[in-house]
């Protein structure tokens, strides 16, 4: 991406090869997409929560997201917003779609130049307010209320910024002490 390449299906997928090759999923399907249904469920109570795109559709919305991440004029954090649910919506992955979800935000707002290098990390908030984020996506897909999920996620941008930033300001303040 820095060498202006867009973001593509190969990309992620070479990501989610990389990303999965060793720990938790490493022995899942690498850098493949599904080809079997996939479904988000609740293990303690035994309930499917969720139900993703059949893999059959898969290739078609992808390739409509992938147009409107590297054509789309939206303004960059209301793109990343948008691009980040219906990733995770269309759950691509047998296993570490929340991962490389995730990894694409920053990934956007990088090669956009919204921040000057890939070291965005939001999964601290997102996992802080699980519930919440959870809660904000599935209510898009019951309620089509996107402006709801966009507030979310643009409040979760701020707070971890102001995170990093007082992160990386403690990081200097104990260098200079020491």
């Amino acid at each position: 991406m820095k060498d202006g390449y867009p973001l593509s299906s190969h990309l992620v997928k070479t990501i989610h090869q990389q990303l999965l090759s060793f720990g938790r999923g490493a022995k899942k399907s690498l850098g493949q997409y599904k080809t079997e249904q996939n479904f988000l469920a609740d293990k303690i109570k035994q309930k499917v929560l969720y139900t993703p795109i059949i893999p059959e559709k898969l290739n078609d919305r992808l390739e409509i997201l992938f147009n409107y991440i590297n054509t789309s004029e939206d303004p960059v954090l209301v793109k990343t917003a948008l691009m980040h649910l219906e990733f995770e919506a269309l759950h691509p992955f047998q296993d570490g779609n929340g991962r490389i979800g995730r990894m694409l935000i920053t990934l956007l707002l990088w090669s956009s130049g919204t921040i000057s290098a890939p070291h965005f990390y939001i999964s601290g908030y997102l996992e802080e307010n699980k519930d919440e984020y959870i809660d904000t996506m599935r209510y898009v897909s019951e309620h089509n209320d996107w402006e709801k999920w966009c507030v979310f996620f643009l409040k979760a941008v701020e707070n971890q910024a102001m995170r990093n930033l007082q992160i990386a300001e403690n990081i200097k303040d104990l260098y200079e002490d020491m």
